[in-house]
């Protein structure tokens, strides 16, 4: 009787280890790229659905949006923070669109880069640091004879600006 425990014992210790191995590999393969404040995101898009007006992401590691549109209908703001965002999108759109209702800022050294459009503005974008380039590293839209989107630049490089706003 004393055996069959012992053997027990040791295939449920041999279990316990190969699910705790896979559990840390589990972790390791699922690291935040941003975080708001203390509250870390595996994705850019989750980290801005989760943002509230006024946040601030910033950026752990680089950024692959990839064919994804990334929008913001909000007020916030993203620190590059040295790490690069790019994406392959090609749409009406742009890689990153801002929305009528959003406010976005971007500061902090790195880039974003895209395949068409790097950042689409119907709403408020302020540039206060680092390099965007694509087809258009800004546009803001004109739609139906009316002008949208206003831009503030102060600070970082944009290889094109597109502009129909203000």
């Amino acid at each position: 009787m004393f055996r069959k425990n012992k053997l027990a014992l040791a295939a449920l210790l041999a279990l316990l280890c190969v699910s705790m191995v896979f559990s840390v590999s589990a972790l390791a393969a699922d690291e935040a790229v941003a975080t708001i404040g203390e509250t870390e995101f595996e994705s850019l898009a989750e980290a801005v659905a989760a943002a509230e007006d006024g946040d601030e992401i910033v950026l752990l590691g680089d950024v692959d949006l990839g064919t994804e549109m990334l929008t913001v209908k909000k007020q916030v703001t993203i620190n590059l923070n040295g790490k690069n965002i790019t994406s392959a999108y090609e749409g009406d759109y742009a890689a990153i669109y801002v929305g009528t209702a959003g406010d976005l800022t971007i500061t902090g050294e790195g880039t974003i880069t895209a395949a068409e459009v790097a950042i689409g503005n119907y709403g408020k974008v302020t540039i206060l640091g680092g390099t965007i380039s694509g087809e258009a590293a800004l546009y803001n839209y004109y739609y139906n004879e009316t002008t949208f989107g206003v831009a503030v630049i102060s600070g970082g490089q944009l290889d094109n600006v597109w502009n129909c706003g203000d």
